[in-house]
């Protein structure tokens, strides 16, 4: 395994594109992306034909299972300029976040009415969830 040096080294990107390279490589993983094909189709769908306790948990464990790793990729280029930042670290921070923010959106009013918020904001509609 590469150390941090010898990989900036060889690439010039440095940490900063390993933690990018890593959680696209998260993101590309037949299981993510059957977890995202899961959560279109069960949103899409099987909401609207069979709306039940369970379409909703499955859309919880569908978002929160690649999720982390499409924050990881957002974070990994945000941190870019100010450090380089291992995948680890991003990697941590990034499931961290998903979480803190699900337990949120899940308990609190105000939590949940900020995740509407946001998630209408980047989709550009309104959003119920």
């Amino acid at each position: 395994m590469a150390m941090a040096g010898e990989l900036e080294k060889r690439d010039g990107r440095g940490m900063t594109a390993n933690a990018w390279r890593t959680s696209l490589r998260c993101l590309a993983q037949p299981a993510t992306l059957f977890s995202i094909g899961l959560l279109l189709l069960n949103d899409h769908v099987l909401k609207i034909v069979a709306p039940s306790w369970f379409t909703g948990k499955l859309s919880d464990f569908a978002g929160l299972f690649f999720f982390p790793f499409l924050l990881a990729a957002v974070l990994s280029l945000l941190l870019a300029p100010a450090r380089r930042p291992s995948p680890v670290a991003v990697g941590r921070i990034a499931f961290a976040v998903t979480g803190a923010w699900f337990a949120l959106a899940k308990a609190t009013p105000a939590g949940h009415a900020l995740t509407v918020g946001v998630v209408s904001a980047v989709l550009g509609y309104p959003v119920s969830i």
